[in-house]
């Protein structure tokens, strides 16, 4: 076996990494943040449509699907967040084609997708 000596090897070699920003941050402005934001809270049913039964049964229990946002940019990073974090794959496509439709660009889809450990879409 050789010997290899590691005590000549320069400090910087045994530093921790440097911590950066998470390309979400980076990548998006304060109010597409609180929008993936409040999408990671939704649940799934808040971007498809409901079908007669669930609609009957939200109306005897009362239960209310959040509302849309009014910016359309916004609305479709909330729902790609939504998409990313519960969605199918052919879900997320959808979502994917409609987010960059609707001016999201593809860093802040990525970032998003990168959130939830998805990878991008083609």
């Amino acid at each position: 076996m050789a010997f290899i000596d590691f005590t000549l090897a320069p400090a910087s070699v045994y530093s921790r990494p440097v911590k950066v920003a998470p390309p979400a941050a980076i990548a998006m402005s304060p109010m597409e943040t609180a929008a993936s934001e409040i999408g990671s809270h939704d649940p799934l049913s808040s971007i498809g449509e409901a079908s007669t039964l669930r609609r009957w049964v939200n109306a005897v229990f009362a239960i209310r699907r959040p509302a849309p946002l009014a910016d359309r940019k916004l609305e479709a990073i909330r729902r790609l967040t939504v998409a990313a974090h519960f969605g199918r794959e052919t879900q997320l496509a959808q979502e994917m084609c409609d987010a960059l439709a609707n001016g999201v660009d593809l860093v802040q889809a990525t970032a998003i997708l990168m959130r939830f450990d998805r990878t991008a879409v083609a």
